[in-house]
């Protein structure tokens, strides 16, 4: 019985989550237009990325790459992919953008704890937030969210979001995407991780300050 009650109330809980997202969504029409026609026609390879910085040594040889840097699908591990999915999204290749059993278990849970405790948030709303929007939490942003993740997933394959997702995810210390949190943390490219460093990086995903292996080895070994 309880569970027949709990599943009754994941689901009247994304009916109403859509409902009111899709009620205000409709006043959104004036501010949404330009940025998913930006977010539908944007090639993969063109979206808004961060500066990355070279330093080199006082001979003029290169010395290391920081901040950023943007690498091809084929180059990130599988490993690494499919940690990330686990971790982040387990649903990932099912939703269409947004997943109703996630949103309906993180409002669930929300009530329970009497505070935003859980989000909810696909790896398209991550990606969504990350390159056109920001990290405030209002309802307004969250349902924009929406809108351009699913917009992104429209136009864009599976593979071609995470790809982006990998590239753009802030892991801490001013660094974004996994290649520069990989030379960030453990002084070595992406492709000479061993799995246990990998799983450390999908792991730090949701909050890369807290579960900096350096200050929470326990806790990021939890996660």
């Amino acid at each position: 019985m309880k569970g027949i009650l709990k599943g009754l109330a994941l689901l009247v809980s994304a009916v109403i989550v859509f409902g009111v997202f899709f009620i205000i969504g409709a006043s959104l029409t004036q501010t949404l237009p330009r940025v998913l026609l930006y977010a539908t026609g944007l090639n993969e390879w063109e979206y808004q990325s961060r500066p990355q910085t070279t330093v080199y040594y006082a001979d003029g040889s290169q010395m290391t790459t920081l901040g950023y840097q943007r690498i091809y699908q084929a180059e990130f591990p599988d490993f690494l992919k499919k940690s990330v999915v686990a971790v982040e999204d387990k649903r990932f290749y099912q939703h269409v953008g947004l997943d109703a059993r996630s949103i309906g278990r993180a409002i669930f849970k929300n009530i329970q704890a009497g505070s935003k405790a859980e989000g909810g948030s696909t790896i398209t709303q991550q990606l969504a937030r990350t390159i056109f929007l920001n990290q405030e939490k209002t309802y307004i942003r969250k349902i924009k969210e929406v809108f351009i993740a699913t917009s992104l997933e429209e136009k864009y394959g599976k593979d071609a979001i995470l790809n982006m997702y990998l590239n753009e995810i802030y892991m801490g210390r001013g660094c974004s995407g996994m290649a520069c949190a990989a030379r960030t943390y453990f002084n070595r490219e992406l492709a000479q991780l061993n799995q246990g460093q990998i799983c450390m990086l999908a792991g730090m995903i949701q909050a890369p300050e807290f579960y900096a292996p350096e200050k929470n080895y326990k806790g990021l070994k939890m996660r």
